[in-house]
């Protein structure tokens, strides 16, 4: 081989790799990057909770059906969406993220999105949905975003929605929407400006970017002030859980991750960062003892979580705890299920079970049914003689009916 056609062939390799290298990093990018868009971008240091979905990945596995019909649960009804606006969010969003300020009266929370969605389609939509719930619109320029807000009597206590080109899109009550457009001008901390919730993304997103990351630094002050009142007022000194309440207030921070493995299973990890090894030593006896009853509870084996809690992992190394498990794909889809259907089923009703029917024939003395009341379905005006189990735990305590003189002549 001449010096020409190695020289040739070096080239070719180089050109081959660098795609290469550029595909997979392309596949690899998690769901803060997807997109061309940064979502992080636009997420203040002082989080105190910090939450991401990878959207993509999710929409095309088998919990996609699930996750559609948990979405009128949390305000976002994508039929209701697709009939107004054209669209179903869910298939446009690429990134989503969840973002709880440290400090009270900031603003209950923020969402920060990135998709495929254009900026004036968004602001009509805007418009539709809010002029059907006779809300007075009003839109203004704020840095290189458009505000879309209620400007009626209580819109003050109402969120906003943050719009500009390209995205991201944004949507919190102020003071926090505000400290969300000056994280994204970088006119103030942006979130990678904490090193806890960095490095515990790093840690949970090794060695695959998961579809879901949580992570929580549990405020210094709120703990320090839990200690001082546990302290004040210590109850039974014997007592062992007012020891492992102790060691819980000593967690720092957390972080949970959930990522697409191959075979469609789930694999589910944990990370709690304590003040103490001490403080580790009795959390981790704690989670290894409500894993135990977790796994034997029959209801939760009934709905799927039995198994996941049976399978989980922990290990306590210094003042770090990390907890594995994980669960097949299909099985966690039957769980969401499961839980969609007890969410809609009425109070003590087992999920498919249909509401009892009325025991008692209309125009009949409530002191005599026809078959034994259940303490739902009993009678407007039960005797006060005979309440039921529920009326007895609910109404306080009733002086004693004396019984009738009469009642034997009758």
């Amino acid at each position: 081989m001449t010096t020409r056609q190695k020289n040739a062939a070096i080239l070719i390799v180089a050109v081959l790799g660098t795609f290469g290298a550029l595909f997979l990093l392309e596949k690899s990018r998690s769901s803060a990057e997807r997109g061309g868009t940064r979502i992080l971008d636009a997420i203040p240091a002082d989080t105190f909770l910090l939450a991401t979905v990878d959207v993509e990945p999710l929409r095309g596995s088998p919990l996609a059906d699930p996750l559609r019909a948990l979405g009128p649960g949390i305000g976002m009804n994508g039929k209701e969406l697709q009939a107004q606006c054209g669209f179903d969010p869910f298939d446009r969003l690429d990134a989503l993220a969840l973002a709880i300020p440290e400090g009270e009266g900031v603003g209950d929370f923020g969402i920060v999105s990135a998709g495929r969605i254009a900026k004036d389609e968004l602001l009509r939509c805007a418009r539709t949905l809010m002029q059907s719930r006779s809300a007075r619109l009003g839109t203004r320029d704020v840095s290189d975003f458009t505000l879309v807000e209620d400007q009626g009597t209580f819109a003050a206590s109402q969120g906003k929605l943050a719009v500009r080109d390209g995205g991201p899109f944004l949507l919190s009550r102020e003071p926090w929407l505000t400290s969300m457009i000056e994280a994204w001008d970088k006119k103030r901390p942006r979130i990678e400006a904490s090193t806890r919730h960095m490095e515990l993304r790093k840690e949970l997103s090794t060695p695959q970017a998961p579809v879901v990351l949580v992570t929580a630094l549990l405020p210094t002050k709120l703990r320090d002030r839990l200690k001082r009142e546990m302290a004040t007022n210590p109850g039974d000194a014997t007592d062992p859980s007012n020891a492992t309440m102790l060691g819980v207030l000593g967690v720092e921070a957390a972080g949970l991750s959930l990522t697409m493995s191959s075979g469609n299973v789930l694999d589910l990890a944990a990370e709690l960062r304590c003040e103490t090894e001490q403080d580790c030593t009795m959390v981790r006896d704690l989670i290894v003892k409500k894993r135990d009853e977790w796994a034997s509870d029959l209801r939760l084996r009934f709905i799927g979580l039995g198994a996941v809690a049976q399978g989980l992992t922990v290990e306590a190394k210094g003042t770090r705890i990390s907890a594995r498990t994980r669960v097949a794909m299909d099985d966690a889809r039957r769980l969401i299920d499961r839980l969609l259907e007890l969410r809609s089923a009425p109070p003590n009703t087992a999920p498919g079970a249909r509401a009892p029917a009325p025991t008692t024939t209309p125009g009949a003395r409530a002191s005599a049914p026809t078959t034994a009341p259940s303490a739902r379905t009993s009678a407007p005006n039960p005797p006060t003689t005979t309440p039921s189990a529920r009326t007895a735990a609910s109404s306080p305590p009733q002086r004693p009916v004396p019984p009738d003189k009469d009642a034997g002549s009758r």
